[in-house]
């Protein structure tokens, strides 16, 4: 900080022994919600052109699709339309869903039941794949937050586990309490035996539209998950060990449910 004599003129300077490390997340935090604003008014206007031009063709290749025998050429084409122009509006929905401020609904809940709940959701995923499934929950643990949201959280992790375990693994799934500076919560870790994410891309996952190489991956998934978890005032972290696997840790204050009235939009 400059010193100045009478006439304004810089004389020494003082120094302060000061931690920058909470500033440096703030102004990271605030930079992010600024591109997140502008995006946001974009993809409204994507959303608009794209969605009516959308259904038009979606409506018209259906009509067109039962015109011709399951054995034609054309139907298969008139398929292929279809499914693209399903997975091009999942996109434009993921878009706005990455870029729109959240409201959050908290309620307080079980996180051993929600869990199990969680893991039900998973049934239909695991037949004929060899997963095993293991459970780690602290007792009488509880949790405030917008419970959907929550969910589509730990799933999306999930599926990116089952995804990174082709040929078979175990996919963990724990809960307990853990303070973050001084703040008591609660984390939720989903962890699994894949093939890992390497160090060079770790730094990315959670930049929109980054994909480590998944076929039908959109690249928002992750930020998503952490846009969902920073609303609700909390954090996701990943760790990584190519080869060994992946762990995704949620965490999330401790909280009256009217606290978060600062978090929503």
């Amino acid at each position: 900080i400059p010193i100045r004599n009478k006439e304004g003129q810089t004389t020494m300077y003082q120094g302060f022994n000061v931690d920058i490390t909470s500033l440096d997340a703030m102004q990271q935090q605030l930079s992010r919600a600024e591109r997140l604003a502008t995006l946001g008014q974009v993809a409204a206007g994507i959303a608009h052109e794209i969605r009516n031009p959308l259904v038009g063709i979606g409506s018209t290749a259906a009509l067109l699709r039962d015109e011709f025998d399951s054995s034609d050429e054309k139907r298969a084409d008139l398929d292929i339309i279809l499914n693209e122009t399903r997975r091009l509006d999942r996109i434009v929905n993921q878009i706005i869903d990455y870029a729109r401020p959240r409201d959050l609904m908290p309620t307080t809940w079980p996180v051993e039941g929600f869990v199990d709940e969680v893991l039900k959701l998973l049934d239909t995923r695991l037949e004929g794949q060899r997963i095993k499934i293991v459970r780690q929950c602290e007792p009488d643990l509880y949790a405030c937050a917008d419970r959907d949201q929550i969910k589509q959280v730990l799933l999306n992790l999930c599926h990116n586990s089952l995804d990174a375990m082709p040929t078979g693994g175990e996919l963990r799934m724990s809960a307990g309490q853990a303070a973050r500076v001084g703040t008591p919560g609660v984390y939720i870790e989903v962890t699994d035996t894949g093939s890992g994410i390497s160090q060079k891309d770790l730094a990315q996952v959670f930049q929109p539209f980054f994909t480590s190489g998944k076929q039908h991956g959109t690249g928002l998934g992750l930020a998503i998950c952490r846009n969902i978890a920073e609303a609700h005032g909390g954090d996701m972290v990943l760790t990584s060990e190519p080869g060994r696997g992946t762990t995704a840790r949620l965490w999330l204050p401790l909280r009256p449910a009217r606290d978060y009235a600062e978090f929503s939009a």
